[in-house]
């Protein structure tokens, strides 16, 4: 899919336009290994354009899984994965499980039950779902404003695209 085409997927499909705040950012690293970021700018004025961007911020109603390799886990990753596949689909939850393009994987939740809580009260209900989920997850990520790898486009370290493996009720 095309990552234009995602965007405006996410703001106006799965975020029901209820994410004005939702901002989306370039960054890469140049030929001297530096990490360059450029300043963030919100989704909707890149719509429709053919602006840069490589990361976003997340949707009021998504909650993201940030799974990489861990020394201490029992099971291989991708066993984890099909874990939470199986905690998901039961528990009726719509998402999309992607490669990152660098070490791991993100899954993607999309809850509209979210949108009826305040922010205190969706980063609470994000660090509970995660960790009924698994304890291997980057704790980061929920908050709204923390920047993840966009969809459908390369990978700022790597030159990997990030994209789906699996989805139930979303693509």
């Amino acid at each position: 899919m095309n990552k234009n085409k995602w965007l405006s997927k996410l703001y106006y499909d799965l975020g029901k336009q209820k994410t004005n705040e939702m901002k989306v950012q370039n960054s890469f690293i140049n030929n001297e290994g530096d990490k360059i970021f450029y300043k963030r700018e919100y989704a909707l004025d890149v719509i429709g354009t053919n602006k840069k961007y490589s990361h976003r911020t997340l949707l009021k109603n998504e909650i993201v899984l940030d799974l990489d390799p861990e020394p201490d886990m029992k099971k291989t990753l991708k066993e984890v994965i099909e874990d939470i596949k199986n905690k998901l689909k039961y528990n009726n939850f719509r998402y999309v499980i992607y490669f990152t393009g660098s070490r791991g994987y993100h899954i993607h939740i999309y809850d509209n039950y979210m949108f009826k809580l305040n922010l205190s009260d969706r980063i609470k209900y994000r660090h509970q779902v995660c960790s009924n989920l698994s304890k291997f997850y980057d704790k980061m990520i929920c908050a709204e404003n923390h920047m993840i790898a966009m969809e459908f486009t390369e990978h700022w370290k790597t030159g990997k695209i990030k994209d789906i493996i699996n989805q139930r009720g979303v693509v």
